[in-house]
């Protein structure tokens, strides 16, 4: 087993590809205990624990469903700190006139997310009693892949400038998408809140007729709504809705980052991509996630950064959100 990347929250590894023609998959396991499958031979664990050392096994499975003994121990140790996103966030929210309601749901987590692990639910309050209520949950479907977004719609709308877009919305005529910015709507993980909007247990105006758009500073979902993280738009307004909008250190592609050589022998960690004279930060951090470098435009003038400082090992080097694993002779 190889370690692809890893972050605060999660490790991408990859291994050889079973030969024997009757297997089906793989099962994979963390610290001993059962995380799921894959047909492939690569997987991501997510949703763990900054700065924390795992220990991953794998099985591979037959037609016959007969599970192999466990394989090698691989450790891996996720970074103190990252760029990504914890979780998946809510980023726009649009409350407009008659049917004009949606959500925008973003993934900058640094891995493909699966949709299906995911519920959105809106709260409401009885009328006669006061009390207060969810709603059915509508659960998510498909995958999402890190730097993209979903658009949930509703059906009936109708917005001057934007046009459904059948590849990336979901149009649904689901309870959320009823709203009308007074009651609370939750994002859920396994049927855990990890974000909210408006106020729990509270029918409080804090959206109607407006829309909604997260601040490009707010990097985590919040399970408490705070109002400060938001910038309000007029009524109808859709600008880069279902658009990723990236900040300046975000710009360069990380598919097309190039980091050569590796190992290194002279000290010189050279990286080669169009932007890179945009690139805010290099940062390097020792295997046990503790960052022991930074560098600060480091390619404005030149194309490398100097590690001749670092004794003979293994590194973790992260640019724009994307972690490297190098070693240094």
């Amino acid at each position: 087993m190889n370690i692809i990347s890893t972050g605060g929250h999660f490790i991408h590894i990859s291994w050889n590809k079973n030969l024997e023609n009757n297997i089906l998959g793989y099962r994979m396991y963390l610290n001993g205990v059962y995380q799921g499958f894959t047909k492939t031979p690569q997987y991501t664990f997510h949703h763990l624990e900054a700065n924390t050392n795992y220990q991953i096994t794998i099985t591979a499975y037959n037609d016959g469903y007969i599970e192999s003994p466990q394989s090698a121990t691989l450790s891996a140790t996720t970074l103190q700190s990252d760029l990504w996103s914890k979780d998946l966030m809510i980023t726009k929210v649009i409350e407009g006139s008659a049917n004009n309601k949606a959500f925008e749901i973003t993934n900058n987590t640094g891995y493909t997310v699966d949709l299906r692990d995911y519920t959105l639910a809106i709260q409401y309050q009885n009328q006669d009693s006061g009390s207060f209520y969810t709603s059915n949950r509508l659960l998510l479907e498909g995958t999402l892949e890190n730097g993209k977004t979903i658009v949930l719609i509703n059906p009936k709308a109708n917005f001057p400038n934007y046009t459904y877009q059948p590849s990336k919305d979901l149009v649904t005529a689901a309870s959320p998408l009823t709203f009308t910015g007074k009651e609370s709507v939750s994002l859920y993980y396994k049927g855990q809140y990890i974000e909210q909007i408006g106020y729990y247990d509270q029918s409080v105006n804090y959206g109607e007729n407006t829309s909604l758009y997260r601040n490009s500073s707010v990097k985590h979902p919040n399970p408490n709504f705070t109002p400060s993280e938001w910038t309000t738009h007029p009524m109808d307004y859709t600008e880069g809705l279902g658009e990723l909008v990236l900040s300046t250190e975000e710009i360069v592609p990380s598919s097309k980052i190039q980091v050569y050589p590796n190992p290194v022998y002279n000290g010189r960690i050279f990286v080669k991509t169009l932007y890179a004279h945009l690139i805010k930060s290099a940062k390097i951090y020792n295997t046990s996630g503790n960052l022991i470098l930074e560098f600060n435009y480091p390619f404005k003038n030149q194309d490398y950064i100097d590690i001749s400082q670092l004794q003979s090992g293994f590194y973790i080097l992260e640019i724009n959100q994307e972690t490297f694993k190098i070693i240094k002779k």
